[in-house]
């Protein structure tokens, strides 16, 4: 009842007719495209996207493609720029999915796919998803195309996605494609399966250290999402707690903390607790923004970690239980909050951009243009 109440909103209704049109403009219309891009709307961050670069050397060597956005129903997110909307197309999947009796997702998303090739015109070679977003049902219709799996955040073995040999990638024969070697390995000792993992790169220019030393100002990154239990935000937040308690407790009138919501939060929790802190505020929605302006990073785990380490921040983790980044990635400092005063930053600056290089190698576009097909 909620889904159709906001449906009738009138950014939805006009966001629905405008994929319609799309719909038909550009999936009904036979012709045949290099490359078809999906994903869902939330990693489109102000009109810059995880697949901007590919767009760039799409453009450059004359490779047809089409970028399709997944709305998000319930938040409210900008279109990139580049994008066709496909609001039409999930709730089709979604509805065709309520009425396959089948249990198992992989075998109705296929179905819907199968059924759906006879009114789709557009014939892709290669489609690039982020999220697995629709993979099962572009593998019924699209069953010759090579399908890749970007990576958009960090991989760890509590991963269901990757966990297992009966995976929704592997069964629906998806390539992951990583940001660097150090990716690749993690995913390799997950699941043997991912020996093939493709590495593209990610970044076109070198780390730079953005500060010197501490200058007071710190980045809390929160990750409160709806992909977390109602006890697991809750924790979260009391652990978020007692690390602004730590804070406090050091006295120091010239530390100044800045909080940033996670891009998909949906209120999982109430965060007034910023009035019984006069030294927090929120951060600039640009993240660049943020690490010009705060030199250390805290968190319980979020993949701002690598952002931080690109420009030579640091991170502090206040969560016990979210230990991906030590355990898996060898992250390497082990600081905490009381260490904020003794710090030795230019040291720990460099470590974690030298750190970070493993996982993020510089874009190769010609290891782009050989995985195609």
């Amino acid at each position: 009842m909620k889904l159709i109440l906001r449906l009738l909103q009138p950014f939805y209704i006009k966001s629905l007719f405008t994929s319609f049109q799309h719909y038909f403009n550009f999936f009904n219309r036979k012709r045949r495209i290099d490359i078809l891009f999906y994903a869902p709307v939330y990693f489109n961050r102000n009109n810059s996207h995880l697949f901007n670069t590919l767009f760039k050397t799409c453009d450059e060597k004359n490779i047809s493609y089409l970028f399709v956005e997944e709305i998000d129903y319930a938040k409210k997110y900008d279109f990139n720029l580049k994008g066709k909307r496909a609001d039409f197309f999930v709730l089709l999947v979604v509805l065709v999915r309520k009425m396959i009796k089948s249990k198992e997702i992989i075998n109705k998303d296929r179905l819907i796919g199968k059924y759906l090739r006879r009114y789709c015109g557009i014939k892709p070679k290669n489609i690039i998803v982020l999220s697995q977003s629709m993979v099962g049902v572009f593998r019924g219709m699209f069953p010759d195309a090579k399908i890749f799996d970007l990576q958009h955040g960090i991989i760890h073995s509590n991963h269901e996605a990757y966990k297992t040999e009966t995976t929704y990638l592997i069964k629906n024969k998806v390539l992951p494609i990583v940001y660097g070697l150090g990716f690749k390995e993690v995913l390799e000792k997950i699941n043997i399966h991912y020996s093939n993992t493709k590495v593209l790169g990610n970044r076109e220019a070198s780390p730079v250290k953005k500060h010197s030393k501490f200058n007071g100002n710190i980045l809390l990154s929160l990750q409160f999402t709806d992909d977390h239990s109602k006890e697991e935000n809750k924790t979260l937040y009391l652990n978020m707690v007692n690390v602004l308690r730590q804070i406090e407790a050091l006295k120091n009138s010239s530390i100044q903390v800045y909080y940033k919501n996670h891009p998909r939060f949906k209120e999982e929790v109430d965060l007034s607790f910023v009035k019984d802190f006069d030294f927090v505020q929120k951060a600039p929605n640009n993240l660049e923004e943020c690490f010009d302006l705060c030199s250390v990073n805290i968190t319980a785990y979020s993949t701002v970690v690598f952002d931080a380490a690109l420009h030579g921040v640091p991170t502090i983790f206040y969560s016990k239980k979210h230990t991906v980044f030590k355990d898996e990635y060898n992250y390497p400092i082990n600081a905490e909050v009381k260490d904020l005063a003794s710090l030795n930053y230019d040291e720990t600056s460099s470590k974690v951009m030298f750190w970070y290089q493993q996982y993020y190698q510089e874009y190769n576009h010609s290891n782009f243009l050989n995985i195609l097909k």
